[in-house]
C-alpha cells in the first residue's frame, strides 16, 4: 500500500507515511500493538489510509 498504490481495503489513493520509527524508542501504539511487539524489526515505517484507516507496516 506504499504510495501510488491503492489501498486494499477501500480502494482509497489518499495515503500517509509516517515517520519512520524505531521498535521500543518510545511510547509507541499502534490500535492495541504496542512497539514491544515490533521487536521483530529493529525499525519500520508505518503507511495509512486517510479514509478507512487501514495501515500497513514495512521493514526498513
Amino acid at each position: 500500500m506504499k504510495f501510488g498504490h491503492p489501498c486494499p481495503k477501500c480502494g482509497g489513493a489518499n495515503i500517509e507515511r509516517f515517520e519512520s520509527v524505531r521498535s521500543g524508542g518510545g511510547p509507541l501504539s499502534v490500535g492495541h500493538f504496542a512497539a514491544d511487539a515490533f521487536t521483530l524489526f529493529s525499525q519500520f515505517e508505518a503507511f495509512v489510509c486517510q479514509n478507512c484507516g487501514y495501515t500497513e507496516f514495512y521493514r526498513t
